[in-house]
């Protein structure tokens, strides 16, 4: 994502900032070995409800595709109330995340967002079911308990089975601060 440069302060991925870094990026991929077509090319995290605007997103993917043909790109979005924007022409697999959420199946402002989402996307276009792999004091106050949250993984993968154009099944953890009131 930092390498795009995207971003209200950033010019985005046609930038020269942007245009540098992914020239790096490309030399130091292909100096490792690994198969561009085996990746995933994670674009952003959250990136409407961070302010980044859909078509740099999008142009980051068509810059991976013109890269990489065999790339694939994914996209992660925050719930938003207000339902999703438009899924980029240039993502391949697309998700969002929502905590406190036991059981998706049993949640239908889930279900309204997921099918939202659905109604902009194009063939070919996979979606990642994104499960809550937290647990912090506030899954507790909604009610969740650690011990818990294996019945939350469970409910996830049923959900997940259950619907024919979920390719997969990812946790979202956070790496720290999000487990504590401050």
């Amino acid at each position: 994502e930092a390498l795009l440069d995207f971003g209200p302060a950033g010019a985005g991925p046609d930038g020269a900032a942007a245009r540098g870094m992914w020239a790096q990026f490309v030399a130091a991929l292909g100096e490792s070995g690994v198969p561009p077509e085996r990746l995933f090319f994670y674009l952003a995290d959250e990136p409407k409800w961070r302010g980044i605007p859909a078509d740099q997103v999008n142009r980051a993917g068509e810059i991976v595709h013109e890269t990489y043909p065999g790339g694939r790109t994914m996209l992660i979005e925050a719930y938003d109330p207000a339902g999703p924007r438009r899924v980029p022409a240039s993502v391949d697999f697309w998700g969002f995340d929502v905590y406190g959420v036991a059981d998706p199946a049993k949640k239908a402002k889930f279900g309204a967002f997921l099918f939202a989402a659905r109604t902009t996307m194009h063939a070919g276009q996979k979606i990642v079911l994104v499960m809550d792999a937290n647990f912090t004091p506030y899954h507790q106050k909604v009610g969740l308990t650690e011990a818990g949250m294996a019945d939350v993984a469970r409910a996830y993968y049923a959900f997940a089975l259950a619907q024919p154009d979920v390719a997969g099944m990812l946790g979202y953890a956070w790496p720290g601060g999000i487990d504590n009131d401050q």
